[in-house]
């Protein structure tokens, strides 16, 4: 039976290829969605396929890489919406730190950001 689950990590979870572990684990497993950072620190995941397949990932993720420290993990099933056809990483982009709030120039305002295969649209 299909299922999809939003797990949120806490702990040491960014900078120790957290993400990149989830998306070993979840292709393995033939799992689909995403793996986020979040600027709180936690990590994000969502995943759908084969209940007894989200069930190994979770046990998987609990865990995580050798470096990873999961001090906290919530897990909330949701309803399959079929809405993904692999696993992949998503960036978190703090707009502040790219660019300056105030910047006078509205040219600017119209340069998209590309990152990877991501296009992102500032303000």
């Amino acid at each position: 039976m299909n299922a999809a689950v939003f797990i949120k990590l806490q702990g040491t979870v960014q900078g120790v290829g957290f993400r990149f572990f989830a998306e070993s684990k979840a292709k393995r497993l033939s799992l689909n969605g995403f793996a986020r950072n979040e600027e709180d620190g936690s990590l994000a995941i969502y995943v759908e396929g084969e209940r007894e397949s989200i069930a190994k990932f979770i046990d998987e993720v609990s865990t995580g890489p050798r470096l990873a420290r999961v001090s906290n993990i919530e897990v909330s099933w949701k309803d399959f919406s079929g809405e993904y056809n692999d696993f992949h990483i998503e960036r978190f982009i703090d707009e502040s730190q790219v660019l300056p709030r105030n910047c006078p120039s509205r040219l600017l305002t119209l340069i998209p950001l590309f990152l990877g295969n991501e296009k992102i649209r500032l303000f």
